[in-house]
């Protein structure tokens, strides 16, 4: 992740937002992981990360598709426990 982001996208950020989209999906597993995902980052980060990013960048930035990554990843980790 980009150094000017290291406040914001801290470990213990990145792990609550994968256990938000891992209840969520838990909830309702009807519903791709991958959109739990994005909404976990939207309500866990600020749009300085995803939001603003993508404006500058015309589209899905770099930070914000490592974040999804990131946290699609440990989502899934701890999606698979809780099954």
């Amino acid at each position: 992740m980009a150094v000017e982001f290291s406040d914001v996208l801290s470990e213990p950020a990145i792990e609550a937002a994968a256990r938000l989209a891992a209840d969520a999906a838990r909830r309702r597993p009807a519903e791709r992981l991958e959109a739990h995902v994005e909404v976990a980052v939207r309500r866990s980060f600020c749009p300085c990360v995803h939001a603003i990013e993508d404006g500058i960048e015309g589209g899905l930035s770099g930070v914000h598709a490592a974040l999804l990554e990131e946290v699609g990843r440990r989502a899934r980790r701890l999606a698979g426990r809780l099954a």
